[in-house]
């Protein structure tokens, strides 16, 4: 079918190459409701993208060691047993020839990280004395003393270390003394614990953070009469490991997917608002009525027959008031119904005839002047 000039099936004008779109009541009302409906989604999601999530994370500024050691060696007394005066670490020590211990301790701080630390300390070395009563339910202590032997600073080195070494000697047999004059002096026996105790804290500033680490290495000593050989271990290990940590607030990257897909949803809804507002315009009556006759040939148009010729309309042809009474009529009277096409394919002067013989029957389409056939219906 052939379109005329200014009439687009009842949606569109063309002209020269432009499209102006043809929106009615309904169809503008929808497109304003749809414009909205995308702007606010748009801008909503695009917004939301914005506020990029973010959380705490914790960051290690700094990761460090502790620990300490100790390795004894026991000189003896004057003997025939043993060509040395000296027994070294690890050996089995007979407790009647243990002239005095000796002991090199040793404390170490060391550490790394991507923040650069310091790191001092104190430490303390002495003699404890416990008695303990021992009961079905374990063991009970009595008392404890401390003797101390020595406590100082232990100095910064570089690299964020910190260490300490030193040697005491310890003779068991003053401090087995001692305990005998306790025992005296309590009126009764217990069960004896002699310990030498090597320990400390070190402290540690980085950035604007601080921690500190204690340290303890312990050493039990013969004072028992009962036992007669005796082996030098330390109580526990000591080795122990720590961090200084920050808080860090990290943020998410922007999604721009998100961005992308809201930004088009507002200017979608932008461009339906505009095409609505100002951009589209009324249907003419013309466009009107072409889209009527249309929809009457969607409609009917198989049950049509289309002519080329006029269509003769003598003056006492009948009105009809619908194009279905006029199929109906025709139908009864088998005869079809008729109409010619002008150049736009459409039912020229919308008039559809049924011809029985010398009796006529016709339909004609009223002139649409208002927007009374909604385009989107």
């Amino acid at each position: 079918m052939r379109q005329e000039a200014g009439i687009v099936g009842g949606y569109m004008e063309r002209e020269a190459g432009w499209q102006r779109p043809v929106f009615d009541g309904r169809r503008k009302c929808t497109a304003a409701l749809l414009g909205v409906l995308l702007l606010m989604a748009g801008v909503l999601l695009f917004l939301n993208a914005l506020r990029r999530q973010s959380s705490l994370e914790e960051k290690t500024l700094y990761s460090y060691t502790v620990g300490a050691t100790g390795t004894p060696r026991v000189h003896l007394l004057e003997n025939s047993v043993y060509p040395g005066e000296w027994l070294e670490n690890s050996e089995v020590y007979p407790a009647s020839l243990t002239d005095y211990i000796e002991f090199q301790l040793s404390a170490k701080l060391a550490g790394s990280g991507d923040t650069p630390a310091v790191s001092s300390g104190t430490y303390t070395i002495g003699v404890e004395l416990s008695g303990y009563y021992s009961t079905e339910g374990g063991k009970k202590t009595i008392f404890t003393r401390q003797f101390p032997l020595e406590e100082g600073e232990i100095p910064a080195g570089e690299d964020g270390v910190a260490e300490i070494q030193k040697t005491v000697q310890v003779r068991p047999a003053d401090y087995s003394e001692n305990l005998t004059e306790i025992e005296k002096e309590l009126g009764g026996s217990f069960e004896r614990s002699c310990k030498l105790v090597f320990s400390g804290t070190f402290s540690l500033q980085c950035a604007d953070k601080t921690a500190e680490q204690p340290f303890s290495l312990a050493f039990s000593l013969p004072v028992d009469s009962k036992n007669t050989f005796y082996q030098l271990n330390p109580d526990a290990d000591c080795s122990e490991q720590g961090s200084i940590t920050t808080k860090e607030r990290k943020t998410a990257a922007l999604p721009f997917f998100r961005l992308l897909v809201g930004l088009i949803f507002a200017l979608s809804g932008l461009v339906l608002l505009l095409t609505a507002f100002l951009i589209a315009r009324k249907p003419t009556a013309e466009e009107i009525q072409a889209l009527f006759l249309r929809r009457l040939l969607r409609k009917y148009g198989s049950r049509l027959v289309f002519t080329e010729a006029a269509l003769p309309l003598p003056d006492d042809a009948v009105s009809v008031t619908s194009l279905e009474s006029l199929l109906l009529l025709g139908e009864e009277r088998r005869q079809p119904v008729m109409c010619r096409p002008d150049k736009a394919g459409l039912p020229a002067d919308g008039l559809f005839t049924v011809q029985d013989g010398s009796q006529c029957f016709f339909y004609r389409t009223e002139a649409r002047t208002d927007a009374s056939i909604p385009l989107s219906a």
